[in-house]
């Protein structure tokens, strides 16, 4: 609560992409005149790069950004701007694989395990802040297996986190993208029920 991380590259990876070309197999190193002339080729064969993998946060309130300040002394010395336009193609909350159970149990038909999938967000011009608004809420998908001989009801449960958002952007000047999270203080859980064979035959 209260750090600020700069650059997980234990568990998220960036790979710089020419969008004409496809993903390039070299990194820019932190600092030195080499990043430089790396980051000025990659202005001018205008480049972008794909974040894939995943980051811890806390249980309160907070938020994770994208942004280039890091970089800030190689950007200012080409005198580059950055456009953060981009396209989110998975983002969850929680073990990826539980979120892909959930939905799969839910057949589509019960929360917003996903919804940013697919989202796309343009800079007309530069200097665009994004800010995603995110409310976080704890679910449990709860599916019943028919445990023969007896037909014993058995519960079987999966862990997950669907989400709701809200998106604004402000042309500030400096270009970043913001996800603000909070985690609602209720769970929901939903249950999938069945008839055993003889309760089907009564209410034939």
């Amino acid at each position: 609560m209260g750090s600020h991380i700069v650059d997980e590259g234990n568990t998220l990876n960036k790979i710089r992409r020419n969008f004409q070309k496809g993903p390039i197999d070299y990194t820019m190193p932190p600092d030195g005149k080499d990043a430089i002339g790396r980051a000025q080729i990659a202005f001018d064969n205008n480049e972008g790069c794909i974040l894939r993998g995943y980051i811890q946060v806390n249980r309160v309130p907070g938020n994770f950004h994208i942004s280039s300040h890091s970089y800030g002394e190689i950007i200012n010395t080409l005198k580059k701007n950055i456009n953060l336009t981009h396209t989110i193609n998975h983002l969850s909350f929680g073990q990826r694989a539980n979120v892909n159970r959930a939905v799969k149990k839910s057949k589509g038909r019960y929360g917003e395990f996903t919804p940013l999938n697919g989202h796309s967000e343009f800079s007309e011009q530069l200097g665009k802040t994004t800010n995603y608004q995110i409310d976080i809420i704890p679910s449990t998908f709860k599916a019943v297996a028919l445990t023969s001989p007896s037909y014993i009801q058995r519960w079987t449960g999966v862990r997950a986190n669907q989400y709701k958002f809200a998106v604004g952007s402000e042309y500030v000047g400096k270009e970043v993208v913001y996800f603000r999270y909070q985690i609602e203080g209720v769970t929901i859980n939903y249950y999938q029920t069945a008839d055993s064979i003889l309760e089907f035959a009564i209410n034939i």
